[in-house]
């Protein structure tokens, strides 16, 4: 009787064992089918990934007077569309446009420090390195700095305005 007893605890045991691993090998199974939450968003990104044009501004002379001049750029996809047109902004006029005489204000080696968007104000803080500055001579220089960064950010609906800071200063920057 003990012998019955022990062979059927070693089959029921034997039976639940074997259903333990079907079950954790089905499991894995699954799971290597299922795609993770980053995949799912990466996924999605490569759906909304198509390139953005956004728009940057330089100027151009114009029988003697400086324009503010649009230029269409294409970038890839970001979510951060404000900031990277800014980065375009940064990076100046292609060979073709300094070509049809289009220039900017800003120095070449400027850097974008930091940035962010208050969206119950609608403003735009940027802080840029000390480049921003230099060498800057005159009233209309100045405008045309702040009229490029400024009109770069206000093409967005969520922009009204922008704050520049150097440094982290606002105060007594971009002074002819």
């Amino acid at each position: 009787m003990k012998k019955k007893n022990i062979k059927k605890r070693i089959v029921i045991t034997s039976v639940i064992l074997l259903i333990f691993v079907l079950g954790a090998f089905l499991f894995l199974q699954e799971a290597k089918e299922t795609p993770t939450e980053k995949e799912v968003v990466e996924e999605e990104e490569e759906e909304v990934a198509e390139d953005l044009e956004i728009i940057v501004y330089f100027f151009r002379v114009v029988d003697g007077e400086e324009e503010l001049v649009k230029v269409e750029r294409e970038i890839p996809f970001t979510y951060e569309i404000a900031i990277a047109s800014i980065g375009e902004l940064l990076k100046g006029p292609s060979a073709q446009e300094k070509e049809e005489g289009i220039s900017t204000a800003i120095n070449e080696d400027v850097e974008l420090q930091s940035r962010s968007i208050n969206l119950d104000t609608n403003t735009a803080f940027v802080d840029f390195s000390e480049e921003l500055q230099e060498d800057v001579a005159g009233s209309a220089q100045v405008t045309m700095i702040r009229d490029q960064i400024e009109k770069t950010l206000q093409q967005f609906d969520n922009i009204d305005e922008a704050v520049i800071s150097i440094d982290g200063e606002t105060e007594d920057i971009l002074q002819p």
